[in-house]
């Protein structure tokens, strides 16, 4: 029954991808939670590929967040796209302590 309401969900996302216009497509951009939301632990949750896929798909500017640090944006960047089978650049990375490298002098 889970899948049955994850496939209705993916047909109609999938619909409204295609009704936008490349105009509206860009202007809107997504920013995705990695934490709970594209994983759980080391474990991809069960759309989160899909998702990104569409997203790639339809050339929508995208970013990812976590409240987690302790590294480098290049390696969190690394992580995820093994995860994710898709490209991820560390300058889609944000993390915790990312607004606050502008602040530190070099």
């Amino acid at each position: 029954n889970n899948n049955n309401n994850n496939n209705n969900g993916n047909q109609h996302t999938r619909r409204t991808m295609r009704r936008m216009s490349a105009s509206a497509r860009r202007r809107i951009g997504i920013a995705f939670d990695i934490d709970g939301v594209l994983i759980r632990g080391n474990q991809v949750l069960s759309q989160a590929i899909e998702a990104i896929k569409l997203v790639h798909e339809h050339n929508i500017p995208h970013i990812f967040l976590t409240n987690g640090g302790g590294r480098m944006e290049s390696d969190k960047a690394k992580q995820l796209a093994g995860w994710l089978n898709c490209p991820v650049h560390a300058d889609q990375i944000v993390l915790s302590h990312t607004p606050m490298k502008s602040l530190v002098s070099r």
